[in-house]
């Protein structure tokens, strides 16, 4: 196997490997996603959640 010089304005990863690696991550990873059984977060309950939780760590950092 030669390596392959892939052009980093183009490409992500060093290596074709490192690439085809993630990808089937990335895959894997959305499959289990999209197949799991959680419900669905509404984004007015992201942003709420995710107030609480900058209020807490403020208060940590004080």
């Amino acid at each position: 196997m030669t390596a392959k010089n892939l052009d980093p304005l183009i490409y992500e990863f060093e290596t074709e490997q490192g690439a085809t690696e993630y990808g089937v991550w990335l895959s894997e990873k959305i499959e289990r996603v999209l197949s799991g059984n959680s419900l669905p977060v509404s984004h007015e309950e992201v942003v709420a959640r995710s107030a609480v939780r900058r209020e807490e760590l403020l208060r940590l950092s004080t």
